[in-house]
């Protein structure tokens, strides 16, 4: 009998409409600009439902879906369970022949599908649903709940079925029930710190069952999914986690977050992950210290579990204490789940003995489908010593119990492999290769590679070689295989042979098979490289693909490499060579020349942002009637939680009466209130007071709209009479591409929203630094407030200031069209006066811990502009509002000139230091060399680029740099708010005392160290530089 099971009866669906319930308005799903609520969620995903039902889907009706990540994959997913059918995911990026064999397999009811992607799929006679695109059809339906009941769906009915690789040359689906499914779940939501986070990222195909993890836990427990575009999934995760949002959990293979924490290694952001789950494939011990390294507290699960067991049947929670083995165990099962280690006769193995384990309970599949011989031989009702248990799935895998009663995974006992946490059978590339017509015999192996990575290779032996019309070519067969065969089943290099090596009873001798020597160039087509470029990057190439011979024309994918390979590449030329790349770039230029000239030419960071093309109005604008009520009763404030932002909100609600409405990125309402109350109390810029005054408002610069929902929307334009836009993305790794959502569309739609119902004083915060050396051509200058920007020029690469120019330009159009705006261009923000309180975030934060966390200071140290006290900022944006209720202002804030007596004997004093000091170089190479051991100083991103340069070769980036210089000349702003009592602050030697005194006595990395030492500490301190202030380096 299966043992008894609760929880069985509740529906995934079911679960989620509980949840709609709870939290009706929360964000369920966010993906790029969009986002739906939980309401909104499940109102789209009844319809679909009840569409599907009309076309005749039930419990155990197929129904497939081949989308990319996106809002209409999670409503596709929902629709069908909902209707009590199942599903089947596919992904886009498979071969057509591939999923032409799926489609035939499963003959689903219909095919769900996004409209891009239609017209690419195989011929197929099933109906298709484009989900993206409007359908009277579906939306005429009715957005109530279908009744599960009355449909007659049962816990043994359908929820999904799987693909995964077949031994036969075909995949082979698993059929999954809705009682496995609703097992591991309500295990998950017990046991992953679903709590910890707001929000959970998905970056994971649909196709690949660990990501089941990542889309429902998170779901049923009121969290928001934040869906990684296609194409960006490593890069899109780092991004994220360098995010302040806490997630709860990040599902993700062993080789993603080997590469991940290597990413992150180079500036280590503050841990905001509740816990990474892996799966996929075995967990190494260096992955764990390496993340041990990154975030000590991090917390690690290593879940196990054939696609046959849903997901997850088994985990091990590394211990905070764990000391590094051979292997990292699998752990034991989850609920109503029993595993077992059998031996050649199926009984059970003495403990520390190895054997195969075998898979019972609610999670175990129905089988495969239309596969009922591999069903038979997989599925066995056991007759040994488990007889209890009515029905097990036969791994091949092979484990041994440890005496502490975990379960270590020692690998496979037949000819599935596991590479980047795909589960491959060999078998199934074999018969693809047969296939070929110029192939008489063929075998696959997995091969350890570099950093323990395993890669495919393939040995065919032609069915003629010495006939010159049909010679076996490399090339073809490669190209063959790409037809028929995913990227991650590619093997990395073919080997021909005259023949197979077989052993003396006549099997395949695989040891006898040759090592490959990963060259896929005759030599009448290799080409050397040429030119520093080439040959840098083809030692990365050998590093990485572990290939000695490297040529021009070598082609990076036909090489083996995969998007695995291309990302340790990436990381690689990122350190070797300052150059910063995404995969795509790989994907548009796979040769070694290819990627060299696009290098030398800059790439898209040497091409400059076309200001014409970029600074278009949505429409022409709509003002309202009248002018905007002054002074202003209530304001809208973008930005609020951010540094600038912050203090702006500090100041307007002590020294006006506005009521002041903040958007705030949060899950939930509460969580809003939550987070902006939190961040003034952190700063110590909260009283109990201010509680009437201010009001949290939902949303999300990257979205249309704000993010905002439509009935907040309707009551900020009706009440609001200022807008304080303070909001920004200020991350200067950013491209303009990637910048503008946040920075340029977000202005677009504050514009519109400014003109809505009724005028509202649009005062838009931005930077000095949307001037550029090279807008006045070569000649040093002079800007001040009445100075264009049209004239400037930026570059794709430096995402956060041609953002911001473009956006001045857009503010300053809707002036011209009648708007009210005002422009307030900030200088270098500094700590504020009365405390010395910095954001950490910020570079001059960064270089100044730097120094003190490696001992050294940098001889004279000049930053570009005076420092603007952030507390001074703030009050000059509201006065300078207030004085101009019509807009029509220009104004440039900005700090005097400093006067320090010594910067570095400042800090020594305070600090109880003795920091010796470097030349700019010098300080760079010894940054660059902690960096190497291990220790990455916050700087570290900063400084990056100069790693690979010698010193001359610094000198004349230096020199280039300087070669043009701005004089911002900021007297007619800093006259008016003198005359009105403001005067502009002097970052001297006592703003600098309090500074460096509030880092060092607030900020995480020291408060365990202070540095307020006595002489004789001091000295001891001296001695042990630079690991004197080791702390935590950031």
């Amino acid at each position: 009998m299966k043992p008894e099971v609760s929880p069985l009866r509740s529906f995934v669906h079911q679960l989620f409409e509980d949840q709609v319930q709870r939290t009706p308005r929360a964000i369920a799903v966010r993906h790029e600009s969009q986002s739906l609520t939980y309401e909104d969620l499940n109102a789209r995903a009844n319809r679909l439902a009840r569409y599907l039902l009309e076309k005749g889907v039930g419990p155990d009706q197929l129904v497939g879906i081949c989308v990319e990540r996106s809002l209409e994959m999670v409503i596709g997913l929902l629709g069908v369970l909902k209707a009590g059918g199942a599903y089947i995911p596919l992904d886009p990026g498979l071969p057509a022949k591939r999923l032409q064999y799926m489609l035939s397999e499963t003959a689903p009811r219909l095919l769900l599908t996004q409209a891009r992607l239609k017209h690419g799929l195989p011929p197929t006679d099933c109906e298709i649903v484009t989900l993206d695109e409007p359908c009277d059809d579906i939306m005429r339906h009715p957005a109530d709940n279908p009744d599960a009941l009355a449909l007659g769906l049962e816990p043994h009915h359908l929820a999904y079925v799987i693909y995964t690789s077949g031994s036969t040359g075909n995949p082979k689906g698993v059929m999954i029930e809705h009682a496995g499914l609703s097992n591991y779940l309500h295990w998950a939501l017990r046991t992953y710190p679903l709590e910890m986070g707001d929000a959970v990222p998905v970056s994971s195909p649909l196709a690949f069952d660990a990501t089941i993890t990542s889309l429902y836990p998170p779901l049923l427990s009121g969290r928001t999914l934040v869906l990684i575009p296609s194409g960006q999934e490593l890069e899109g995760l780092e991004d994220l986690l360098r995010q302040p949002t806490k997630w709860s959990l990040v599902k993700i293979t062993p080789a993603h977050l080997r590469l991940l924490g290597q990413r992150l290694q180079v500036s280590t952001p503050p841990c905001t992950v509740g816990a990474f789950v892996i799966g996929g494939e075995a967990l190494p011990p260096s992955t764990v210290e390496l993340w041990r390294s990154i975030w000590p507290s991090i917390r690690l699960i290593n879940e196990y579990g054939p696609t046959e067991t849903v997901v997850g049947c088994c985990f091990f929670d590394v211990p905070s204490n764990w000391e590094a083995q051979e292997t990292v165990p699998i752990g034991r099962p989850i609920d109503n789940t029993e595993l077992y280690i059998l031996d050649e006769e199926g009984k059970s193995a003495p403990s520390g003995e190895v054997g195969e384990i075998y898979i019972g309970g609610a999670g175990v599949a129905r089988g495969y489908l239309n596969r009922p011989d591999l069903t038979g031989e997989r599925f066995v009702v056991h007759g040994g010593d488990v007889s209890s248990i009515h029905r097990l799935y036969r791994t091949g895998d092979m484990a041994r119990m440890r005496e502490d009663g975990d379960i270590e995974f020692l690998g496979r006992n037949d000819s599935q492999v596991k590479i980047n946490g795909f589960r491959i059978e060999l078998e199934e590339i074999r018969d693809q290769l047969l296939r070929y017509p110029l192939v008489k015999e063929a075998a696959v192996l997995a091969q350890e590679g570099n950093a323990g990575q395993s890669y495919l290779v393939g040995y065919v032996v032609p069915t003629d070689p010495y006939d010159t019309d049909t010679v076996l070519r490399i090339e073809a067969l490669h190209a063959h295989l790409r037809t028929v065969l995913p990227s991650y089943m590619m093997p990395r290099a073919l080997v021909l042979l005259e023949s197979l090596p077989l052993t003396a009873n006549g099997k395949l001798d695989r040891g006898a098979l040759p090592s490959p020597e990963l060259d896929l160039e005759s030599d009448e087509h290799h080409e050397p490289p040429q030119g520093s470029t080439e040959e840098e990057l083809a030692r990365i190439w050998r590093r990485v693909l572990g290939i000695d011979r490297i040529g021009r024309q070598s082609n990076f994918f036909e090489l083996g490499g995969q998007s695995l390979l291309a990302l340790r590449m990436l990381l690689e030329i990122k350190q070797s060579m300052g150059a910063d790349l995404r995969i795509i770039n790989i994907y548009q230029n796979p040769t070694l020349c290819e990627l060299a000239r696009w290098l030398d030419e800059g790439g898209p960071s040497g091409e400059r942002v076309d200001l014409a093309r970029e600074a278009v109005l949505n429409s022409e604008i709509r003002v309202g009637i009248g002018d905007p009520h002054a002074p202003a009763a209530a304001v809208f404030l973008t930005g609020a939680t951010g540094f600038v932002g912050r203090f702006l909100l500090s100041h307007l609600l002590e020294k006006t009466s506005v009521s002041i409405y903040c958007l705030v990125r949060a899950s939930t309402q509460d969580g809003a209130t939550a987070r902006l109350k939190g961040t003034l109390a952190k700063w110590g810029l909260w009283r109990d007071d201010f509680e009437g005054r201010i009001v949290a408002i939902l949303g999300n610069l990257t979205a249309t709209r704000l993010g905002m929902g439509e009935v907040d929307y309707r009551l900020l334009a009706e009440r609001v009479d200022a807008i304080y836009h303070c909001g920004a993305s200020v991350n200067h790794l950013e491209t303009y591409a990637m910048a503008k959502a946040a920075n340029v569309d977000v202005v677009k739609d504050l514009i519109g929203f400014a003109g809505d119902t009724r005028p509202k004083l649009l005062n838009h915060i931005s930077t000095l630094a949307v001037f550029t050396e090279t807008g006045g051509g070569d000649k040093d200058r002079v800007v001040d407030e009445t100075s264009p920007i049209d004239l400037e020029k930026h570059l794709q690469s430096d995402g956060y200031e041609a953002s911001k120019w473009v956006a001045d330009k857009l503010v300053v159009m809707a002036g011209e069209q009648g708007l009210p705006c005002n422009i307030f261009r900030l200088g270098l923000i500094g700590p504020d006066r009365e405390q010395g309180r910095y954001d950490e975030q910020q570079r001059e934060y960064r270089v100044l811990k730097s120094c003190f966390l490696s001992g050294y200071g940098i001889e004279g140290y000049q930053r570009e502009m005076p420092f603007t006290a952030v507390d001074y900022a703030a009050q000059a944006i509201v006065h300078l509002a207030h004085q101009n209720p019509r807009g029509g202002g220009t104004f440039h804030i900005c700090g005097s000139e400093d006067a320090f007596d010594d910067l570095w004997r400042c800090c020594n004093e305070v600090g109880g230091l003795s920091l010796e000091r470097k030349s700019w170089f010098e300080w760079i190479g010894e940054i660059k060399r902690l960096h190497h051991e291990g220790r990455s100083l916050p700087a570290v991103p900063i400084v990056e680029y100069a790693f690979s340069m010698d010193e001359g070769t610094f000198r004349e980036h230096e020199a280039r740099l300087k070669k043009n210089s701005i004089t911002f000349d900021c007297s007619k702003t800093q006259h008016a708010l003198e005359h009105n009592n403001i005067p502009t602050p002097v970052f001297g030697t006592a703003a600098m005392r309090v500074f460096v005194r509030n880092m060092l006595s607030n900020d995480p990395d020291f408060v365990s160290q202070r540095l307020s030492m006595t002489a004789s500490d001091a000295e001891e301190g001296a001695s042990a530089r630079p690991e004197a202030m080791s702390g935590r380096a950031s």
